[in-house]
Protein backbone atom coordinates (compact mmCIF):
# COMPACT_ATOMS: atom_id res chain seq x y z
CA UNK A 1 0.00 0.00 0.00
CA UNK A 2 2.81 2.41 0.83
CA UNK A 3 4.50 1.69 -2.50
CA UNK A 4 1.21 2.34 -4.31
CA UNK A 5 0.82 5.72 -2.60
CA UNK A 6 4.42 6.67 -3.39
CA UNK A 7 3.89 5.82 -7.07
CA UNK A 8 0.81 8.09 -7.17
CA UNK A 9 2.47 11.13 -5.56
CA UNK A 10 3.75 12.68 -8.83
CA UNK A 11 0.33 12.20 -10.43
CA UNK A 12 -1.31 14.03 -7.52
CA UNK A 13 1.19 16.87 -7.75
CA UNK A 14 2.82 16.03 -4.43
CA UNK A 15 6.55 16.26 -3.84
CA UNK A 16 8.52 13.53 -2.11
CA UNK A 17 7.33 12.73 1.41
CA UNK A 18 9.10 14.47 4.27
CA UNK A 19 10.51 11.97 6.82
CA UNK A 20 9.82 13.11 10.38
CA UNK A 21 11.73 12.19 13.53
CA UNK A 22 9.25 12.22 16.38
CA UNK A 23 5.53 11.69 17.03
CA UNK A 24 4.23 15.12 15.91
CA UNK A 25 4.10 17.10 12.67
CA UNK A 26 5.64 20.55 13.19
CA UNK A 27 5.71 23.72 11.12
CA UNK A 28 9.26 23.09 9.97
CA UNK A 29 8.18 19.76 8.51
CA UNK A 30 5.41 21.42 6.48
CA UNK A 31 7.82 24.14 5.32
CA UNK A 32 10.25 21.46 4.15
CA UNK A 33 7.45 19.76 2.19
CA UNK A 34 6.05 22.88 0.47
CA UNK A 35 7.63 26.31 -0.24
CA UNK A 36 4.24 28.02 0.18
CA UNK A 37 4.30 26.97 3.86
CA UNK A 38 7.68 28.55 4.54
CA UNK A 39 6.12 31.16 6.85
CA UNK A 40 4.71 28.62 9.28
CA UNK A 41 6.33 28.86 12.77
CA UNK A 42 8.94 26.11 13.00
CA UNK A 43 7.72 24.55 16.29
CA UNK A 44 3.98 24.98 15.69
CA UNK A 45 2.27 21.58 16.10
CA UNK A 46 -0.07 20.36 13.35
CA UNK A 47 -1.09 16.87 14.40
CA UNK A 48 0.45 13.45 14.79
CA UNK A 49 2.98 11.68 12.60
CA UNK A 50 1.62 8.57 10.84
CA UNK A 51 2.53 5.20 12.30
CA UNK A 52 5.84 3.74 11.10
CA UNK A 53 5.65 2.35 7.58
CA UNK A 54 2.67 4.53 6.56
CA UNK A 55 2.41 7.90 4.80
CA UNK A 56 -0.04 10.74 5.38
CA UNK A 57 -1.19 13.02 2.59
CA UNK A 58 -2.53 16.29 4.04
CA UNK A 59 -4.95 17.95 1.63
CA UNK A 60 -5.18 21.80 1.21
CA UNK A 61 -8.50 22.12 3.14
CA UNK A 62 -6.91 20.50 6.21
CA UNK A 63 -3.77 22.64 5.81
CA UNK A 64 -5.98 25.73 5.57
CA UNK A 65 -7.82 24.78 8.77
CA UNK A 66 -4.50 24.28 10.59
CA UNK A 67 -3.23 27.62 9.29
CA UNK A 68 -6.33 29.49 10.51
CA UNK A 69 -6.08 27.84 13.94
CA UNK A 70 -2.49 29.08 14.11
CA UNK A 71 -3.55 32.60 13.09
CA UNK A 72 -1.82 32.43 9.68
CA UNK A 73 -3.18 34.06 6.53
CA UNK A 74 -1.69 31.64 4.01
CA UNK A 75 -3.92 29.70 1.62
CA UNK A 76 -2.27 26.34 0.76
CA UNK A 77 -2.97 25.02 -2.75
CA UNK A 78 -0.85 21.85 -2.83
CA UNK A 79 -1.19 18.71 -0.65
CA UNK A 80 1.70 17.73 1.58
CA UNK A 81 3.03 14.20 2.20
CA UNK A 82 4.67 13.23 5.50
CA UNK A 83 5.94 9.94 6.87
CA UNK A 84 7.82 8.84 9.95
CA UNK A 85 11.53 8.23 9.52
CA UNK A 86 12.26 4.55 9.87
CA UNK A 87 15.17 2.17 9.71
CA UNK A 88 15.69 -1.56 9.47
CA UNK A 89 16.85 -3.69 12.35
CA UNK A 90 20.18 -5.47 12.00
CA UNK A 91 21.93 -8.24 13.91
CA UNK A 92 24.37 -5.87 15.64
CA UNK A 93 21.53 -3.86 17.24
CA UNK A 94 19.69 -7.00 18.31
CA UNK A 95 22.81 -8.52 19.90
CA UNK A 96 23.63 -5.26 21.74
CA UNK A 97 20.09 -4.97 23.13
CA UNK A 98 20.01 -8.60 24.27
CA UNK A 99 23.42 -8.33 25.93
CA UNK A 100 22.15 -5.37 27.92
CA UNK A 101 18.93 -7.16 28.90
CA UNK A 102 20.82 -10.31 29.94
CA UNK A 103 23.38 -8.19 31.87
CA UNK A 104 26.10 -9.58 29.60
CA UNK A 105 27.30 -12.64 31.61
CA UNK A 106 30.87 -13.87 30.93
CA UNK A 107 31.47 -15.89 27.78
CA UNK A 108 28.00 -15.09 26.42
CA UNK A 109 27.71 -16.10 22.76
CA UNK A 110 24.74 -14.92 20.70
CA UNK A 111 23.79 -15.94 17.18
CA UNK A 112 20.80 -14.26 15.50
CA UNK A 113 18.87 -16.81 13.42
CA UNK A 114 16.02 -14.60 12.22
CA UNK A 115 14.30 -11.32 13.09
CA UNK A 116 11.47 -8.98 12.04
CA UNK A 117 12.22 -7.37 8.68
CA UNK A 118 9.73 -4.49 8.71
CA UNK A 119 10.80 -0.81 9.09
CA UNK A 120 10.91 0.53 12.64
CA UNK A 121 11.16 4.08 14.00
CA UNK A 122 14.47 5.34 15.32
CA UNK A 123 14.62 4.76 19.05
CA UNK A 124 15.83 2.38 21.75
CA UNK A 125 15.59 -1.34 21.09
CA UNK A 126 14.50 -3.25 24.20
CA UNK A 127 13.81 -6.93 24.94
CA UNK A 128 12.17 -6.77 28.40
CA UNK A 129 11.34 -10.50 28.57
CA UNK A 130 15.05 -11.37 28.31
CA UNK A 131 15.71 -9.81 31.73
CA UNK A 132 12.92 -11.60 33.60
CA UNK A 133 12.75 -15.09 35.00
CA UNK A 134 14.68 -18.24 34.18
CA UNK A 135 14.78 -18.42 30.39
CA UNK A 136 14.75 -21.67 28.46
CA UNK A 137 15.15 -22.37 24.72
CA UNK A 138 11.87 -23.08 22.94
CA UNK A 139 13.38 -25.10 20.09
CA UNK A 140 15.64 -28.13 19.91
CA UNK A 141 18.37 -26.06 18.24
CA UNK A 142 18.83 -24.16 21.53
CA UNK A 143 17.24 -20.97 20.25
CA UNK A 144 14.51 -18.80 21.71
CA UNK A 145 12.06 -16.29 20.29
CA UNK A 146 12.43 -12.92 22.02
CA UNK A 147 9.67 -10.37 21.62
CA UNK A 148 10.73 -6.78 22.07
CA UNK A 149 9.88 -3.18 21.27
CA UNK A 150 11.48 -0.06 19.88
CA UNK A 151 10.80 2.76 22.34
CA UNK A 152 10.44 6.13 20.63
CA UNK A 153 8.69 9.48 20.86
CA UNK A 154 6.47 10.21 23.86
CA UNK A 155 6.39 6.75 25.49
CA UNK A 156 5.45 5.05 22.23
CA UNK A 157 6.51 1.52 21.33
CA UNK A 158 6.75 -0.48 18.11
CA UNK A 159 6.81 -4.32 18.29
CA UNK A 160 9.74 -6.39 17.00
CA UNK A 161 10.96 -9.96 17.43
CA UNK A 162 14.16 -11.94 17.07
CA UNK A 163 15.01 -15.64 17.23
CA UNK A 164 18.41 -16.00 18.84
CA UNK A 165 20.65 -18.88 19.85
CA UNK A 166 22.44 -18.10 23.11
CA UNK A 167 25.22 -20.03 24.80
CA UNK A 168 27.27 -19.28 27.90
CA UNK A 169 29.71 -21.08 30.18
CA UNK A 170 28.59 -20.99 33.81
CA UNK A 171 29.52 -22.70 37.05
CA UNK A 172 26.46 -24.35 38.56
CA UNK A 173 26.02 -25.85 42.04
CA UNK A 174 24.23 -29.20 41.87
CA UNK A 175 23.20 -31.74 44.50
CA UNK A 176 25.33 -34.89 44.77
CA UNK A 177 22.46 -36.53 46.64
CA UNK A 178 18.84 -35.78 47.49
CA UNK A 179 18.50 -32.82 49.88
CA UNK A 180 15.73 -32.89 52.49
CA UNK A 181 13.50 -29.96 53.34
CA UNK A 182 14.74 -27.89 56.30
CA UNK A 183 17.95 -29.84 56.85
CA UNK A 184 21.22 -27.83 56.66
CA UNK A 185 23.13 -28.61 53.46
CA UNK A 186 26.69 -29.85 53.93
CA UNK A 187 29.37 -28.90 51.42
CA UNK A 188 30.08 -32.60 50.82
CA UNK A 189 26.54 -32.99 49.44
CA UNK A 190 27.27 -30.47 46.67
CA UNK A 191 29.46 -30.23 43.61
CA UNK A 192 30.29 -27.68 40.91
CA UNK A 193 29.56 -28.48 37.29
CA UNK A 194 30.26 -26.39 34.19
CA UNK A 195 27.23 -25.57 32.09
CA UNK A 196 27.79 -24.68 28.43
CA UNK A 197 24.47 -23.80 26.85
CA UNK A 198 21.51 -21.48 27.18
CA UNK A 199 22.01 -19.17 30.21
CA UNK A 200 20.39 -20.59 33.33
CA UNK A 201 19.55 -17.28 35.00
CA UNK A 202 20.58 -15.47 38.17
CA UNK A 203 18.52 -17.75 40.46
CA UNK A 204 20.84 -20.73 39.85
CA UNK A 205 23.58 -20.92 42.50
CA UNK A 206 27.11 -20.58 41.12
CA UNK A 207 29.24 -20.90 44.30
CA UNK A 208 29.29 -23.46 47.12
CA UNK A 209 29.44 -20.68 49.72
CA UNK A 210 26.00 -19.47 48.62
CA UNK A 211 24.47 -22.89 49.42
CA UNK A 212 26.41 -24.72 52.15
CA UNK A 213 24.90 -24.27 55.59
CA UNK A 214 21.49 -23.21 54.31
CA UNK A 215 18.42 -25.40 54.02
CA UNK A 216 16.03 -26.24 51.13
CA UNK A 217 12.44 -25.03 51.25
CA UNK A 218 11.50 -27.89 48.91
CA UNK A 219 13.18 -31.25 48.35
CA UNK A 220 16.06 -31.20 45.84
CA UNK A 221 16.66 -34.47 43.92
CA UNK A 222 20.19 -35.72 43.24
CA UNK A 223 21.77 -34.07 40.19
CA UNK A 224 19.43 -31.04 40.25
CA UNK A 225 20.60 -27.42 40.07
CA UNK A 226 20.37 -25.49 43.34
CA UNK A 227 18.09 -22.45 43.15
CA UNK A 228 18.80 -19.53 45.49
CA UNK A 229 15.05 -18.90 45.82
CA UNK A 230 14.67 -22.44 47.24
CA UNK A 231 17.10 -21.80 50.11
CA UNK A 232 16.46 -20.49 53.58
CA UNK A 233 18.33 -20.32 56.86
CA UNK A 234 18.09 -23.64 58.75
CA UNK A 235 16.10 -23.95 61.94
CA UNK A 236 18.41 -23.01 64.84
CA UNK A 237 16.09 -24.05 67.65
CA UNK A 238 13.51 -26.84 67.55
CA UNK A 239 10.42 -27.13 69.73
CA UNK A 240 11.33 -28.80 73.03
CA UNK A 241 15.07 -28.04 72.72
CA UNK A 242 16.98 -26.52 75.65
CA UNK A 243 17.71 -22.85 74.97
CA UNK A 244 20.54 -20.86 76.56
CA UNK A 245 18.92 -17.47 77.24
CA UNK A 246 20.97 -14.36 77.90
CA UNK A 247 19.04 -11.56 79.61
CA UNK A 248 20.53 -8.11 79.00
CA UNK A 249 19.79 -5.02 81.07
CA UNK A 250 22.29 -2.24 80.44
CA UNK A 251 25.71 -3.69 81.32
CA UNK A 252 24.25 -6.51 83.42
CA UNK A 253 24.01 -10.05 82.05
CA UNK A 254 22.07 -13.05 83.33
CA UNK A 255 22.09 -16.50 81.76
CA UNK A 256 19.86 -19.50 82.33
CA UNK A 257 18.53 -22.43 80.34
CA UNK A 258 14.89 -22.58 79.25
CA UNK A 259 12.87 -24.78 76.94
CA UNK A 260 11.77 -23.74 73.43
CA UNK A 261 8.03 -23.83 72.87
CA UNK A 262 8.36 -23.57 69.07
CA UNK A 263 10.94 -23.86 66.29
CA UNK A 264 12.71 -20.76 64.96
CA UNK A 265 15.56 -19.57 62.73
CA UNK A 266 18.27 -17.01 63.53
CA UNK A 267 16.75 -13.53 63.79
CA UNK A 268 13.25 -14.83 64.54
CA UNK A 269 11.42 -14.63 67.85
CA UNK A 270 10.83 -17.80 69.88
CA UNK A 271 8.77 -18.43 72.98
CA UNK A 272 10.79 -19.92 75.87
CA UNK A 273 9.56 -21.37 79.15
CA UNK A 274 11.48 -20.76 82.38
CA UNK A 275 11.68 -24.25 83.98
CA UNK A 276 11.77 -22.79 87.49
CA UNK A 277 8.82 -20.36 87.34
CA UNK A 278 6.97 -22.05 84.44
CA UNK A 279 6.49 -18.60 82.95
CA UNK A 280 6.92 -18.03 79.26
CA UNK A 281 8.55 -15.13 77.44
CA UNK A 282 9.71 -14.26 73.94
CA UNK A 283 13.39 -13.95 73.02
CA UNK A 284 15.31 -13.40 69.78
CA UNK A 285 17.23 -16.36 68.33
CA UNK A 286 20.89 -15.46 67.71
CA UNK A 287 22.48 -18.88 67.09
CA UNK A 288 21.67 -22.59 67.36
CA UNK A 289 20.39 -23.20 70.89
CA UNK A 290 20.88 -19.53 71.92
CA UNK A 291 18.51 -16.59 72.37
CA UNK A 292 18.67 -13.07 73.79
CA UNK A 293 16.14 -11.08 75.82
CA UNK A 294 16.93 -7.37 76.19
CA UNK A 295 15.07 -5.77 79.10
CA UNK A 296 13.52 -2.47 78.16
CA UNK A 297 13.37 -3.42 74.46
CA UNK A 298 10.18 -4.16 72.51
CA UNK A 299 10.62 -7.94 72.88
CA UNK A 300 10.89 -7.72 76.65
CA UNK A 301 7.93 -5.31 76.91
CA UNK A 302 5.76 -7.70 74.90
CA UNK A 303 6.90 -10.66 77.02
CA UNK A 304 6.18 -8.80 80.27
CA UNK A 305 2.76 -7.78 79.02
CA UNK A 306 1.92 -11.40 78.21
CA UNK A 307 3.06 -12.52 81.66
CA UNK A 308 0.91 -9.85 83.37
CA UNK A 309 -2.10 -10.61 81.16
CA UNK A 310 -1.98 -14.35 80.50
Amino acid sequence: MKLLWLSLLPVLGICECVAIDGPRILGRHLAAASPELAGVPAEQEFGFTPVPGRIRVIEPPELLRWARQAGLSIVPRQPVCVTQRTEMLDEAKIVAALRQALQDPPDLRLSVIDFSKWPVPGGTLDFPTAASGRLRPDRKDGSRLFRGVVRYGDRLTHPVWARVQIRARQNVVVARQGLEVGRPIEASALEIREHDGFPLGADVAAALEAVAGRAPRRMVPAGADILISNLTEPVAIHRGDPVEVEVRSGQARLRFTGQAQASARPGEQVQVENPTTRRRFTARVVAPGKAVLTLGGPTAQTSLAKQRNP
